[in-house]
Formats: C-alpha cells, structure tokens, sequence
C-alpha cells in the first residue's frame, strides 16, 4: 500500500502532468525515469505479494494464501505478461499451498487441481530451467513432493480419486505418466508410475544441488535435495519394514539414506542430526551399509554424535559395533566426559560371545574403557552412590541382588553366590569400618568401580550401630550362613520385619542436612587441593549436542556447599549444590536407587517437541513451549536431575492449598 501511494504521487506531480519532461522528472535534482520507476515499483509489490501468501501458507490459513496469489497473478497479467521467471515463480507458490493442502486433506477434492497445476509446472519448467542449478534445483524439489503426495492418496484412495477426476485432468495425468491419453490404468500401477516420478524428480533435484553447490560454494541447497531424497528413500523403506508392499526397487535405498544423510549432517542439517538412531537402525536390517557408514562418519565432525552416544554404545557388543567403534573412541579422545557416564550404564550390560567376532568385540571394549579410565570420575560417583539413604540402599540391594536367588528352593539356589552377594551388602552397609572402598575385585551396589576407599558418614555408621546386631542374628552373622537353607517364605517374612524396624529413621530424615553425614568424600573435596587426582570433573549436562563442545571453557567443579536438602518423596532424593570454578552454584537432584535413562528420553523428547513449536508461526507467536531441565545418568542406580528454580513438589503444593480442617481429615 505504501508503495502503491508513492507511485501514485509521482504520477500525479506537475512535472508529470505537463509532459515537458517527457519520461523523466528531476527530483532533488536528480534524473528519474518514470516508467522505470512505476516498473519497479511494481515489481516490488508484486513480490510482496508472493512472500504474503507464503507466509499465511506456512500459518495453513489458505484463505489469506489464496488472496495474495490471486493479486500477485493480476499484477503479473498487467505489468509482467512476458516475464516467465516471475509467473513461474507464482506458479511454485500455488504449487506449494496446492501440496500442502493436499498433505492435511487428500480428498479427491484436493487432488484434482493439484494434478491440473503439476501439468503446467513441468511445462513451465522445461522451459527456464537450464542453465539456473538453483532454479532448476527448487523446481525438481516441488515436483518429488507433489508427485509423492499424489502417490499416497492414489493408495489410500484411489478408487475415488479416479471417479472423480475430470476427463481432462486424467489426460494430463496420463500425459505426465507416460501414458495413453484414454481412461487411467488400475490404481495401483498409477501409484507406481507416480512414485517412479517422484523418485526421478528427487534424483534430478539432488544432482542439481550438487551443482549449485560446485557454483556457489554455499551447501544449503544441495543438503535441502539431499535431505528430501533420503526421507523419500527412507519412507519406502519404512514401508517395507511394516509389511506393505512398495512399486520400487529399494535394493539402493538403505545406502542412500545412510550417504545421503550423514552428508547432509556433514554441512549441519539439523534433521539429520535428528534421524541419525534411524541410520543406527539401518545398520542392523541391512548390514551392507556399514562401509559406507564408516566412509561418510568419518567426515562429519564428531561433536554431531554426542546426542546419540546412549544408542550407539548398546551397539558395542554386536556386529554392527564394528560401525559406532571409531565414532565413540574418537568421543572419548576429544570429550571423554560426554561419554563416560552412558559407557558406565551400558559397561555391565555387555555380553561378548568366544566367536572371533565376539573377541573383536571384547578388545574393542576393553579399549574403550581404558580410555575412560578416571579415578576422579568413577571416586564422584561412588560418592553420589552415598547419598542414598542406608536404609533404602538395604531394600533395593536385598530385592535387586539377593532375593531372585531366595525366591529359588533351598535345594536349588547356590549357597556361594548367596555368600558372595551377602557378603558385598554386609561391607558396603554394615561392616561399621571408617570407609567403604570398591575395587576391580568387587563393586558397589550400582555398579561403580573405584580403586579409593571412600570414607563412610556418619549416617550409614549410625544404621550399622543401629540395625547390625538384628540382621546378623536373623540371617546368620557376616557370612549370612542362615540364609544358605532358609527358605523363601521365612526370608520374605524377616526382610519385611527388619525394614519395618528402620521406618522410623529414614521418615525422619527430611529436610536441611549436613553433605558430611553422608558422603564425606564430596563434603572434603576440593579441586585446587586435591593430591590424588590429575584430572578435573566438569559439572555435569555441559554437552548437548547441538552445538560443538569447548571442554576448555566448560565449568569444573571446584567444591560442594556443606548443606543438602533430603526431600520428602519416597525415595528421599537429596538436592546437592555444587561450587563451579566460575563461582556460581549449581545445583541437581540427586536420585539413587533409579534408572534415570527413561526420564532423560522424555526430556529429548520434549526438546524435540520445543523445536516443532517453534517452527510453527502460530505456537512461537504465542510462545508455546514446555519447560526442560537435564537429566544425566551415571550408572543404571544413580543419577542427577538439574534443579529447577521457582518450583515445589506436588505433594507440598497439594497441601499448601488445603485448610486446616481438610489438612487434618486427609492427614
């Protein structure tokens, strides 16, 4: 509108109107050629226009969308009839609003002019496509996804689709499909017809990208095809999988998605990143993709795959383990924080068979592990391991540890692997010694293995003094020789009993304590004067993945605040600050007794909701978003949750809400 009263006023000026100046004007002395400047002009708007109408297609309001085309192509008639450049870049617009509307709805309805429209961009566009590799390049992509889109609804729907079709749009149809101008074949092969052009559509797009790329030296475009490409491949393939027969030969397709893909990660693509488990999963269905997944890794900077680290590690003791080794031993090169906490949750899950390839796969292992290895790293969480409380600490090791054993008949179970594990309990919680140490020999309760003796606090000191004499009487003293012959019913019975006896003590426990009562190891530590470690501890949840790492400027940890806060739940969590050597504090959750792994999915998952929100214009104008926080799980009985500020439990907010009557008669 602006435009449009500018042009108007220098229409109407004086100079203008008398004609003595012909077609220019002066202005602020100046020359300005006045049809040059009304074309212009109107170019300008022309084009706004356009860009109007993409943006109400992208908020799916199709009605603005539609205005603004119709106002661009009368302005296109009026002032650009020749300029095919401009009509066809109208054309792709309409095409755009034509396939998106045609992906929510495939009716019939939807369909019919989407086909009229294909017709007349792949004639427009053999026409100005040569020559243009970025032209050429947005061109093929339109076309791959209308075709894909009619494919879709020729399978879901095809039936209808063909009784509803004009006798015109079936002979544009069958002109594009290579097919007599008569009455459309069956569905299934204009499926297949649809698909195959679909394919070639992507291909020629792909090979254009490439192109573009070579002349600009600017890879958005070339990874854009090469993104589309792969997810058509990959639908296939998809389809495959859940039993659906597909028209296409897809013996070439899992390569595709794998090179294709982890070239596009290579330049930054974000959905790359994204769907890099799916090439993990290729792995295993289609071995023969493993050589060229080692070849395309090896040129994607490394910091990509740190988001992925818990899904590729599983794969360590496997065939396709062969593929992930050199990712994860580079990791643990350059980041070896970001992956020694996964590596200690999947380390005792590994199962490597006496085959050959088993063997590779032990050594592999092995190598990986020694890379890791960190006093400091494996001494912190042993120390975190602390802070659970004793008694819950007694419950989860006699039905995680020593129960399936005693659910067995006395005449079946093992009498020493009863002893072994009864003695690993009896020395982490009752032994009444001033530390409690774990070495390659024998591990804690949660799996960490450390070469220190960590000094025990006084609050486990205080279960032994208190409880030791019961349990030792009850299941027959530090070597457990009771519990050889007892039989379940009577181990079931006493456990209840003895855990009854030590309510009282952990329902006490809520609220402020002292970080000392539990883990003296953390109350002491502190990094400066530290003696017996070489390395430093960085405060956990610095790598994310979405951005390359700066171990460098990452926070250390330089100590712990003296006080913890035991909530109230029912695992008594303990919220532990933490003095980062940029004197700021950080504080977490800390949660024993539980794997943390499901939670961290969760929080991914809701990052991954964060990121569609946002790119949707309605939700981001509103600023729709869900609140994340980080999750980081040390081994597969212990981890940390970040503390969110502002925020209470459930069960306090509950309670705040309640009078006192109703707080008196719920208790």
């Amino acid at each position: 509108m602006m435009m449009r009263k500018m042009m108007e006023r220098f229409q109407d000026s004086p100079a203008a109107a008398d004609g003595g100046l012909g077609d220019s004007m002066e202005v602020d002395g100046g020359g300005v050629n006045l049809p040059l400047l009304q074309e212009r002009f109107s170019r300008e708007y022309t084009k706004l226009y356009m860009k109007m109408a993409a943006v109400a297609r992208q908020q799916s309001n199709y009605a603005v969308c539609h205005k603004y085309l119709s106002l661009t192509e009368k302005a296109i008639k009026e002032f650009f009839p020749g300029d095919s450049k401009l009509q066809l870049d109208w054309l792709r617009n309409v095409a755009e609003m034509r396939i998106q509307q045609a992906t929510q709805d495939p009716s019939p309805t939807k369909i019919e002019p989407l086909v009229a429209l294909l017709d007349k961009l792949e004639a427009a566009g053999k026409a100005s496509l040569a020559g243009n590799h970025s032209l050429a390049r947005r061109h093929y992509l339109l076309e791959g996804r209308a075709f894909d889109v009619l494919a879709k609804a020729f399978s879901d729907d095809g039936e209808n689709i063909v009784n509803v079709l004009q006798e015109s749009r079936v002979v544009q149809l069958n002109k594009m499909l290579g097919l007599p101008p008569s009455a459309l074949p069956p569905h299934d092969e204009v499926t297949r017809k649809l698909l195959l052009k679909s394919l070639g559509a992507f291909k020629s797009a792909t090979k254009a990208g490439t192109s573009e790329m070579n002349v600009t030296e600017k890879p958005e475009g070339m990874v854009k095809a090469l993104t589309e490409m792969a997810l058509f491949c990959d639908r296939a393939l998809q389809a495959e999988e859940d039993g659906d027969a597909t028209p296409l030969d897809t013996e070439q397709f899992p390569s595709v998605v794998v090179m294709y893909s982890l070239k596009a990660m290579k330049y930054g693509c974000r959905t790359a990143v994204q769907r890099f488990p799916r090439l993990l999963q290729l792995l295993e269905l289609h071995p023969a993709t493993t050589s060229d997944f080692k070849k395309k890794c090896c040129e994607v900077p490394q910091w990509m795959f740190i988001g992925w680290i818990s899904q590729m590690l599983p794969l360590m003791d496997k065939a396709e383990g062969e593929a992930v080794e050199g990712i994860l031993h580079s990791i643990a090169v350059t980041y070896p924080q970001a992956i020694c906490y996964p590596f200690k949750i999947s380390m005792h899950d590994f199962k490597c068979d006496d085959s050959a390839v088993g063997k590779q796969r032990l050594e592999s292992i092995n190598r990986l592990k020694a890379s890791l290895d960190s006093k400091l790293v494996d001494d912190f969480v042993v120390a975190l391991e602390q802070l659970n409380s004793p008694e819950l600490a007694w419950k989860d090791m006699l039905e995680m540890e020593l129960q399936p054993l005693m659910e067995q008949t006395a005449a079946r179970r093992s009498g020493e692997q009863v002893k072994k594990i009864w003695r690993q309990i009896y020395s982490q919680l009752l032994d009444g010694r001033a530390s409690q140490s774990t070495s390659s020999q024998s591990s804690s309760l949660y799996g960490t293995q450390s070469t220190f003796s960590l000094q025990a606090g006084e609050r486990i000191k205080k279960f032994a003094r208190d409880h030791l004499k019961k349990i030792e009487k009850g299941f027959g003293g530090k070597d457990g020789d009771k519990l050889v012959k007892m039989a379940p019913k009577t181990f079931a019975v006493a456990c209840k009993e003895l855990f009854d006896g030590m309510r009282p003590m952990l329902n006490k426990s809520s609220g402020p304590g002292l970080l000392k009562e539990y883990s003296p190891w953390l109350h002491n530590f502190h990094a400066s004067s530290s003696d017996l470690y070489t390395d430093t501890i960085e405060v956990p949840g610095q790598y994310t993945g979405h951005s390359e790492p700066l171990p460098e400027h990452h926070v250390k940890i330089a100590g712990f605040d003296e006080k913890v806060l035991v909530m109230s739940s029912m695992r008594k969590p303990k919220r532990l600050t933490i003095r980062g050597g940029d004197e700021r504090d950080y504080m977490f959750l800390v949660k024993a007794g539980e794997d943390l792994r499901l939670d961290q999915r969760i929080e991914e998952l809701f990052g991954v909701m964060n990121g569609i929100l946002m790119e949707d214009p309605a939700c981001s104008q509103r600023g729709l978003h869900l609140t994340t926080y980080k999750v980081i799980p040390m081994t597969s009985r212990v981890g940390m949750i970040e503390w969110v500020q502002n925020t209470k439990p459930l069960k306090d907010f509950v309670q705040s809400a309640l009078s006192d009557e109703e707080r008196k008669n719920y208790g």
